[in-house]
């Protein structure tokens, strides 16, 4: 609406009108007015959300505007390379913080773990979870989970169960698993990993699978409740990529600590 007074003003002054684009209303996920409940609009929130800066700039260019071809995710440079006002649309853009998230997702997995590491260094700080003295290298934690989280403000909770041990372990999977049997499987596993010569990766994935044979079980009966006692977890990386940062000697205490509390418990 502002547009025919501005041009009237250039007119009055002697100059020629400069050409002007519009580009359409954003509205909010519900198509009402956008506004603070929506979710984060001051760039210092989307900071402290732990969003990268060319994930911002790269979903607000498609607010209103498509690119040629099916790529979403593009660099600054690939945006304004491609960027052409024939494309703008007229409809209003929806503002959806979950396809920022996404977004933001995309461009974090474009960076090695060591840059993500660096990049989430303020929020592991704020966490006090960085690495400590023979703690796991904190670039091979983060290629572990960094394709797992969405955001830079994620990660410390991601990493927590690396650097220590869980308090508290998730419910559902205590249901389940916490009772005078998995104990018992806890301490057989935790034998086993002890006993093994060479603790990798792959040494325990053939030590588990051997055991869960001789027991007539299927080996997710022994995965799913390490993974419990280890992380709190019942979900995430694989078991045995993470057992091996963990280290054998806290993967041991911790597979004994929570089979002791489960049959004195139970």
């Amino acid at each position: 609406a502002n547009t025919p007074k501005q041009i009237l003003v250039y007119r009055a002054l002697g100059l020629d009108p400069p050409l002007f684009g519009h580009l359409p209303m954003i509205l909010a996920a519900d198509r009402t007015k956008l506004s603070k409940r929506h979710g984060a609009i001051a760039i210092e929130e989307f900071r402290e959300l732990g969003m990268l800066p060319g994930a911002i700039l790269n979903y607000c260019a498609l607010l209103g505007w498509s690119p040629p071809g099916e790529a979403e995710v593009l660099t600054l440079q690939e945006t304004v390379q491609a960027f052409d006002l024939d494309r703008v649309g007229a409809s209003a853009a929806v503002y959806d913080v979950e396809k920022l998230r996404w977004m933001n997702a995309q461009h974090l997995r474009r960076h090695s773990p060591a840059a993500v590491a660096e990049l989430a260094r303020p929020w592991l700080e704020r966490a006090g979870i960085l690495p400590g003295a023979g703690g796991p290298p904190l670039e091979a934690t983060v290629a572990l989970v960094h394709e797992r989280v969405q955001t830079l403000a994620e990660l410390p909770a991601a990493l927590e169960y690396f650097y220590r041990a869980p308090e508290v372990l998730d419910p559902a999977g205590e249901r389940r698993w916490a009772n005078r049997a998995g104990a018992e499987l806890l301490q057989a596993a935790a034998a086993e990993i002890e006993a093994l010569t060479v603790f990798s990766a792959v040494e325990m994935e053939n030590c588990y699978r051997a055991l869960a044979l001789r027991r007539g079980i299927k080996a997710g009966e022994l995965i799913h409740p390490t993974r419990l006692a280890l992380t709190g977890r019942t979900v995430g990386p694989s078991l045995f990529d993470l057992a091996a940062l963990v280290g054998r000697p806290e993967c041991v205490r911790r597979l004994r600590a929570t089979a002791e509390r489960w049959t004195a418990e139970h």
